[in-house]
Parts: C-alpha cells; structure tokens; sequence
C-alpha cells in the first residue's frame, strides 16, 4: 500500500498546535467520548480531552479516543477516503513513533512530546490501515483517528 504526501517528501505531515485554542467549542455531544480526568488549561478552567487533542466538532472517529501507555498496536481501520487524521499528545519522553505495520518501506514517524498536541494528516491508498504506537514504558499517550482532512 504505497503512501505519498502533497507538497513534501514526507509521509506524514505534521502541522504542530503551539499553544493555539481549538477555539470556543463546548462538546457535550454523544459523539465525543471523554475518557476520564481532563488537562488542566489554568487556574480555574478545565478542558476535555477532545479540546486538548483538537479534535473537529463532530468527528467521525476510524480509532476514538484512547490512552495508553508505552508501546501499543492500534485497532485496524478503514479510512472511508484517502486521507486520515492522527491526534496525538504524549508526555513522559521526548518522543513516540507512529508505526506502519505490515508495511516496511514506509519509515515510522516521529512525534515530539514536548508539545501540547501534534495533529498529522496521512494520505494513503484505500484499503485497511494497521498502526503501532513504538515508545518507551515511561511514555503516557492520548491519541484519535478522524477520518478524511480538514483545516487545521
């Protein structure tokens, strides 16, 4: 299943949220699972997970939202078009890769952990996707899967 990227060499590209708000959404909508505890966004006000990792309003979830720790193989999925979305955040390390399983000509991608959330779209043949979360015991992880693309 070969995989290619619009306007760089990259398979993955990786647009990093510094310190950016997703902006006024409230989610209380079914759809948005909110796995227990929330990131702390000051003093007085608490965020969910789905507004840390910036997910869209009404995201159509291919992995919905799951924490882990360490290294992981994901659920198998089906992007419905040729383009996913990964939202991950991570702590613990300097880094985690994201790994193509089945597939060894592609290179696993680096994501950073010293910053707030790393959202990546990833452009690829259709058919079903196999992925592996590769980090060290002492990596805390929160990650979504979205299907298709939209404005970051």
């Amino acid at each position: 299943m070969g995989r290619y990227a619009t306007a760089t060499a990259a398979v993955l590209t990786v647009v990093v949220a510094a310190g950016c708000s997703a902006g006024g959404g409230e989610s209380s909508d079914a759809r948005h699972p909110q796995p227990s505890g929330t990131a702390s966004a000051g003093p007085n006000k608490k965020i969910s997970v789905s507004e840390a990792l910036r997910l869209p309003k009404h995201p159509k979830f291919l992995v919905k939202i799951r924490e882990g720790v360490g290294s992981q193989t994901l659920p198998d999925f089906t992007p419905g078009k040729d383009v996913y979305t990964v939202h991950i955040k991570c702590s613990g390390s300097k880094k985690l890769k994201i790994v193509f399983r089945g597939n060894p000509k592609n290179k696993p991608t680096v994501v950073r952990c010293d910053v707030p959330v790393t959202v990546g779209q990833i452009y690829t043949d259709p058919g079903k996707e196999k992925l592996d979360i590769s980090a060290s015991d002492r990596v805390h992880w929160t990650l979504a899967i979205v299907d298709g693309k939209y404005a970051l």
